[in-house]
């Protein structure tokens, strides 16, 4: 499961560098534990420490819905989760 949240995380952060406009750089970089925590915070609903203070985020205590959804479009900024959603036949929305 782990393998698979970080080729996850490094596929995000990939496309984020190629959406960046010709010339400009993304010069960041996070710890392996960081993104760890992250990818756990937001996948798995677990507590990320040390961020803020030392309590840290706490994961919530009534897990929600993680949706994942493919659109034949860029829904834009006033779409919703339904604008440009593609219609294959047996294409269902992911739900973590």
């Amino acid at each position: 499961m782990m393998l698979k949240a970080e080729a996850l995380a490094r596929t995000i952060v990939e496309c984020y560098r190629k959406s960046l406009p010709l010339g400009l750089e993304l010069y960041c970089s996070a710890t392996d534990a960081f993104e760890t925590a992250c990818l756990q915070h937001y996948f798995q609903n677990t507590a990320h420490a040390n961020v803020g203070d030392a309590t840290g985020v706490r994961g919530s205590s009534v897990a929600g819905s993680f949706y994942i959804s493919l659109h034949t479009a860029d829904p834009g900024e006033t779409g919703n989760q339904t604008t440009n959603e593609t219609a294959y036949t047996n294409y269902v929305r992911g739900e973590r």
